[in-house]
């Protein structure tokens, strides 16, 4: 079953859904040709950041109650039974966390929007090569145009 139900799947740039065929490709959770762009964005995690503020305190707190010339010597000791205390929580707790958005986008060679939009985003981000368009019927139809425009210049004079 796809990840996407039927009515879900759309182009992030031009809102069209896709076709018939494609939607039969869709088992994997996009149709054929269709690109699927993940963005993930990691963050740290503020109950973990508080937990080492927490430890921090007590390890403060703990120390001021040693007398000043021992304090170096317990320092070891002190952070051992801070870390012991907190390792539970502290397993528990992920350090980060990840904040992920999805979206679909229409095969470039749907039209010359979509074309142009993924061309000029993943050649910014530098991935032109791979979703590069086969331009090559379009280049043979503008050389077979340059070369009947030349030859009519030619008859012409």
């Amino acid at each position: 079953m796809s990840e996407y139900d039927e009515d879900e799947i759309l182009c992030a740039i031009t809102g069209i859904a896709p076709s018939e065929n494609e939607l039969e490709s869709a088992e994997d959770g996009i149709p054929e040709g269709w690109i699927k762009l993940i963005a993930e964005r990691k963050f740290i995690n503020p109950k973990w950041e508080a937990i080492q503020m927490v430890k921090q305190g007590l390890m403060q707190q703990t120390l001021a109650t040693i007398p000043e010339k021992d304090r170096e010597n317990q320092l070891i000791n002190v952070a051992i039974q801070v870390e012991a205390q907190f390792a539970l929580l502290e397993d528990q707790t992920d350090q980060y966390f990840t904040i992920s958005e999805e979206v679909l986008i229409a095969p470039p060679e749907s039209n010359e929007y979509v074309q142009k939009a993924v061309s000029d985003t993943m050649t910014m981000m530098g991935f032109a090569e791979i979703f590069q368009v086969d331009d090559e019927e379009e280049d043979e139809e503008e050389e077979k145009e340059a070369i009947e425009e030349k030859a009519a210049e030619t008859e012409k004079a």
